[in-house]
């Protein structure tokens, strides 16, 4: 298991990205690897984030942790994913596993796919349309195979113009 970077380790990255290291801001971070150690489950919600600091930062409140979060990734430090019933995920980012996902609308399945196809896909849209996706944490969502029924593949057919 690779090495969680140090409270000392967290403030040079906030540095780096011009950011103050408060200790908000250091403590979340911290929950987020605590998290993440604990069930190898690296998308949490704000909420698990707050509960996790709650003992830590006692005045800190959930709305706090959430825009913290948010600021965190606007920066690429953290990544977020939004699942079903928009509920809104996050995890620390991690650039040698890059990585996308297909979340199910039905049942809130989330599956890791390689970024591959995505690749590909981005490169289609630029061309056709001069866009550019962010790929560095791309989620999609749609029906997984349990959940899809007869009536979901015709109106989804690829032969449609």
């Amino acid at each position: 298991m690779k090495e969680t970077p140090s409270v000392n380790q967290w403030a040079k990255v906030l540095r780096g990205k011009n950011l103050r290291a408060t200790p908000q801001r250091l403590v979340i971070l911290k929950a987020l690897e605590i998290l993440h150690s604990k069930d190898h489950h690296r998308h949490v919600t704000a909420r698990d984030v707050f509960e996790q600091v709650q003992e830590t930062l006692p005045g800190l409140n959930v709305t706090t942790v959430y825009r913290t979060l948010e600021g965190l990734n606007q920066v690429g430090i953290v990544d977020l994913m939004t699942g079903t019933k928009d509920q809104v995920r996050f995890s620390l980012r991690e650039p040698e596993h890059r990585h996308g996902h297909l979340v199910c609308k039905a049942c809130g399945q989330v599956e890791t796919i390689n970024l591959e196809p995505i690749h590909l896909l981005a490169h289609a849209i630029f061309d056709h349309h001069g866009f550019a996706i962010d790929e560095e944490h791309f989620t999609l969502s749609g029906r997984c195979k349990n959940c899809q029924t007869g009536e979901w593949h015709h109106d989804h057919d690829h032969n449609h113009p």
